[in-house]
């Protein structure tokens, strides 16, 4: 008797033990389920996330103040302010603006507020420096450089920058004797902020002035370019 008591608990037992594992197993069966759902979620969301952000690059531009236009308007609006700021221009024809040109031969007999002219030119990119007149005008509003050099041994010389009848530099040449063969050559550079059709040149202060250059010789020169 004792051991068909024992026998049927066991059996007891035994269907609990069953009962429970059959349990365990379908608790890790939706356990797993919920995981592959919950990770297949989480994927699509950062495809989706991904996608929409790689669209939005592709459509949103950055204007030049850093701020971000969205839409297919982008590039109007953006064209629209650079138009009206003189951005668009500038970026159009920055890299397209440079000159270079010198005094090809002897210039004696320089008056006072001359203008000095540049015969001969080396570089011209953007066509603003005309060497009959001698006169770089500002094809574009900016900040442009400009550097100028002079050369004298038979008399002291100046020569000075100007911008619309506005003095922005000066150069020297002052041979500590003259008229021996010693050459001291002299000039100048500034940076200066400018507005289109400005007019830029180079002349002469004093009188009677006497300044030496050659083909070979090139050492009475006047350059610039547009910085930004």
């Amino acid at each position: 008797m004792e051991i068909n008591r024992f026998d049927r608990r066991v059996a007891k037992l035994e269907v609990r033990v069953l009962e429970q594992s059959k349990k365990i197993a379908e608790l890790q069966a939706h356990d797993k389920n919920e995981i592959e759902q919950l990770t297949g979620t989480e994927t699509k969301s950062q495809h989706t996330s991904g996608a929409q952000f790689a669209n939005s690059t592709s459509n949103n531009r950055v204007d030049p103040e850093h701020k971000i236009i969205e839409g297919e308007s982008a590039g109007n609006e953006m064209k629209q302010r650079d138009v009206a700021t003189g951005h668009y221009q500038r970026r159009a024809i920055q890299a397209q603006v440079a000159f270079s040109a010198y005094l090809s031969h002897l210039k004696d007999h320089l008056g006072i507020s001359q203008t000095v002219k540049f015969d001969k030119i080396i570089t011209n990119d953007g066509n603003a420096y005309n060497a009959v007149t001698g006169i770089f005008t500002v094809p574009v509003t900016g900040t442009y450089v400009f550097i100028f050099y002079l050369n004298s041994s038979s008399s002291n010389v100046e020569f000075r920058l100007m911008a619309d009848n506005s003095l922005e530099a000066s150069g020297t040449s002052r041979p500590f004797e003259l008229n021996h063969s010693k050459d001291v050559q002299g000039g100048g550079t500034v940076v200066l902020r400018l507005n289109q059709s400005v007019a830029v040149w180079i002349e002469n202060v004093g009188a009677e002035a006497i300044v030496y250059s050659t083909n070979v010789h090139r050492w009475v020169t006047f350059s610039g370019f547009l910085l930004y």
